[in-house]
């Protein structure tokens, strides 16, 4: 029974760190992202929204400042 107990403790260990690090990239990503709304690329959404039975297709743009892997 006390081998059980270290597993368990990780596993919920890992689950609550997985919750929070969920809730934060949904929180950061509700924040700044934004609408696209580009006439050029909407006719192309409804054909996708079409194929998925839906009614529109929301497509949000996560800007960042662009960041030089080489550099690192």
């Amino acid at each position: 029974m006390h081998f059980i107990i270290p597993i368990v403790f990780a596993v919920i260990v890992g689950l609550v760190s997985y919750l929070v690090s969920v809730t934060q990239t949904k929180r950061t990503l509700a924040t700044q992202s934004k609408p696209l709304n580009n006439p050029a690329l909407e006719k192309h959404f409804m054909r996708l929204a079409h194929a998925l039975d839906l009614k529109r297709l929301h497509v949000n743009i996560y800007e960042i400042d662009p960041v030089n892997g080489l550099a690192a």
